[in-house]
């Protein structure tokens, strides 16, 4: 009996932890090795390392810096009211 692979519109988060230690170790051990050890393809490494960020990735870090900017002001008013 054949397993038909799911399509996977998310990655898990250890999956993703994966693709980082291979990529922050990738001088020290080879990639092929990582891999094997690690329980994922090489080609799905390739892949996510060539993929980049998504839109969805890089609009959260835009909305989280205009998140901090708001905070820093406003905890700036609120130094200012105690001030009086």
């Amino acid at each position: 009996m054949k397993y038909k692979k799911k399509p996977r519109l998310l990655r898990e988060e250890s999956e993703i932890a994966k693709f980082k230690f291979i990529f922050e170790y990738h001088f020290k051990f080879r990639i092929a090795k990582m891999c094997k050890t690690l329980g994922v393809s090489r080609s799905e490494y390739y892949a996510h390392h060539s993929r980049g960020e998504s839109k969805r990735s890089l609009k959260n870090k835009e909305l989280l810096k205009t998140i901090k900017k708001i905070h820093e002001e406003s905890h700036k008013i609120k130094e200012y009211v105690k001030g009086y």
